[in-house]
């Protein structure tokens, strides 16, 4: 955050902490390191809220698909991730988004989310921009390994108003991969159907 911006969330430290809090849903805090400290919801809040009018995000309809590619990641890397995709470009046609942000401006990566119905993808920081989503938009993450550990994409989609799922039989470690297999790309259009229908 811009230094300014910085000063005048601290205005407000009567409500809320701005240190990171412990996450007290997991069960085990010894064994999950890593999901014991996450951004209070205030200062998601506010981030959103300044990012939103520092790029001027239209009003638009949330009609596309965001697929937040790993291609070329060091780590959490899907193979045949090409079948997936594929098979999103077949079903959805021009809705589909194919995300690969390390080329884009935050500008462009914000108005591509903030267009979004549903994003899906793996563990990574891709899924950082849902951010900049509308209330509402599915999440699909394909989760890291162990199940549970990480849950950053979770908590930002609950304090924004998301709809979350997570697909345990797509997951992987960090210094790992998964592969992708018909019977996995069906789970995640299925998936999506159901919110579709809802």
């Amino acid at each position: 955050l811009p230094s300014a911006v910085f000063a005048d969330l601290h205005k407000h430290e009567d409500n809320v902490n701005h240190q990171w809090r412990r996450i007290r849903s997991i069960d085990n805090e010894k064994k999950w390191p890593s999901c014991m400290f996450v951004p209070s919801d205030f200062i998601i809040i506010q981030f959103r809220v300044y990012t939103a009018k520092r790029f001027s995000l239209p009003a638009v309809t949330a009609n596309s698909i965001v697929y937040a590619s790993r291609s070329g990641a060091k780590r959490i890397s899907i193979m045949g991730e090409n079948i997936l995709i594929d098979s999103l470009k077949w079903k959805f046609g021009e809705r589909l988004h194919l995300f690969k942000g390390s080329s884009m401006l935050l500008k462009e990566q914000s108005f591509v989310f903030s267009t979004a119905k549903f994003v899906i993808g793996p563990h990574g920081g891709a899924l950082s921009n849902i951010l900049f989503c509308a209330h509402g938009t599915v999440v699909i993450e394909f989760p890291v390994f162990p199940i549970g550990d990480a849950p950053y994409f979770m908590m930002l989609s609950k304090v924004l108003g998301m709809k979350y799922v997570m697909l345990p039989s797509l997951s992987s470690r960090y210094l790992g991969y998964t592969v992708i297999n018909p019977r996995k790309v069906d789970l995640v259009l299925k998936t999506m159907d159901v919110f579709r229908q809802a």
